[in-house]
């Protein structure tokens, strides 16, 4: 998927407490931290093998796309960023 997709495609499917919780995780200025169950769902993806993170992308797609945002593209904690402030909008 392109950046450009996968960003606009991050609008429709990841919630901004989502997009708060995975900001957290690479920046803990920013975001707020998820609780611990959350906590080790961000982490088990950001280290996960495609194998293990197809998995996990079944049961938490939203986490899933966060997560490859801010590993994988260039404006992806600025996507992140702008979902987050849409849970205070």
């Amino acid at each position: 998927m392109t950046s450009a997709l996968c960003e606009f495609a991050a609008l429709a499917i990841v919630k901004p407490e989502c997009a708060a919780h995975v900001l957290h995780h690479f920046n803990p200025t920013e975001g707020h931290a998820p609780g611990s169950f959350f906590d080790h769902i961000v982490h088990a993806f950001a280290v996960a093998d495609p194998v293990n993170s197809h998995r996990l992308t079944r049961a938490f797609p939203d986490y899933s796309m966060a997560v490859h945002l801010a590993q994988d593209h260039k404006l992806g904690m600025d996507t992140l960023r702008a979902i987050a402030l849409k849970e205070h909008a």
